[in-house]
């Protein structure tokens, strides 16, 4: 099922959508957001072939020696992505569980670690997902710092973000607990700034870039 397929099937019976999700996944869906694809997120993917031949330094510490190596690649030589597919996202509010269906983008480091894009309104993009399974080297800083280089290369600026957190991802089998302090600080190290906050609850956004917009 596409995007305009799912947001018809809704608004034929929201009802009967919403107890289908319910009897499913356990859980009652208070708000259903749909949101199409923006322009920052189409010009996304369409550069996306043309990034992964981009050049890129990497530089590598040995601590035995105390000598860092430099290498010169591409960036596909280590990072892949999954053609856009529908997704289903909920978050857990103060108010309820909602869920946001939109279209997915996600770029995967060769570890599989993994970093998921989507699109809202207003020409934003939202960080559904950022999995970083070597935290201690600062990978989920990588994946971000990936993301707007990429951005910047395929919109000639970088449009502003949003992230949500909530102090856990996913939910069922996917489900992992992490602090919510420990998620709103590693998004303000990079840049977001919070809009909104509760207990249970950290909205945050970083800003549009400066620099001219790519015709």
């Amino acid at each position: 099922m596409n995007l305009p397929e799912a947001k018809k099937k809704y608004l034929e019976n929201p009802k009967s959508f919403r107890a289908d999700l319910k009897e499913k996944l356990g859980i009652d869906i208070k708000q259903i957001n749909f949101y199409e694809d923006n322009e920052p997120f189409d010009n996304m993917i369409s550069k996306l072939e043309e990034f992964l031949d981009k050049d890129v330094d990497i530089f590598i510490y040995h601590e035995e020696d105390e000598l860092t190596s430099h290498y010169k690649v591409k960036y596909r030589d280590f990072l892949s992505y999954s053609s856009p597919t529908l997704m289903h996202s909920i978050v857990q509010k103060p108010s309820g569980f909602s869920m946001n269906v939109h279209n997915l983008l996600t770029l995967q480091l060769n570890n599989s670690s993994f970093i998921q894009i989507t699109p809202l309104k207003n020409n934003k993009l939202e960080i559904s997902r950022i999995e970083a399974y070597e935290t201690r080297i600062g990978e989920g800083t990588r994946l971000l710092e990936i993301l707007f280089d990429l951005l910047q290369f395929s919109n000639g600026y970088i449009p502003p973000l949003k992230a949500e957190c909530t102090g856990a991802v996913g939910v069922g089998e996917t489900y992992r607990s992490t602090p919510l302090d420990v998620q709103k600080k590693f998004f303000q190290k990079n840049g977001f700034v919070v809009k909104k906050a509760t207990r249970q609850f950290v909205e945050l956004e970083r800003p549009r870039s400066r620099g001219e917009k790519v015709d």
